[in-house]
């Protein structure tokens, strides 16, 4: 694209970071002040919502292996789902099952659905 881009503003282009660099793409126009690049930009805009990695998806595949273990194989995906919930929001908070305080408002939760019958 040497003769689409003046030098000046290709050299100014390359010290951006990446979504800056085609937020200035997206506005480049022509002398018809039609926009240059619109094709580009709608690839760049696609390309850029894409994860960098698999990190997180083997996170929850690696927790969800470590709770069902073959012992525990009836556990219901409701239950499963909940457990999962419960260790990443202490992961984020960054306590323990030790640390946690269980409060009687929590109690009386836990044993009124557990016996509630319907």
């Amino acid at each position: 694209m040497p003769h689409e881009i003046p030098r000046e503003t290709a050299d100014a282009l390359k010290a951006l970071e990446p979504e800056d660099f085609w937020v200035e793409i997206s506005t480049m126009k022509d002398y018809r002040d039609v926009h240059k690049f619109p094709n580009l930009v709608k690839l760049a805009r696609l390309v850029m919502t894409l994860p960098h990695s698999n990190a997180q998806a083997e996170q929850v595949f690696a927790m969800v292996t470590d709770t069902k273990t073959k012992k525990r194989n009836r556990m219901g995906g409701e239950t499963l789902d909940s457990i999962c919930v419960v260790r990443t929001a202490m992961r984020q908070k960054k306590i323990s099952c030790y640390q946690y305080e269980v409060t009687e408002g929590h109690l009386s939760k836990h044993n009124k659905t557990m016996y509630d019958k319907q």
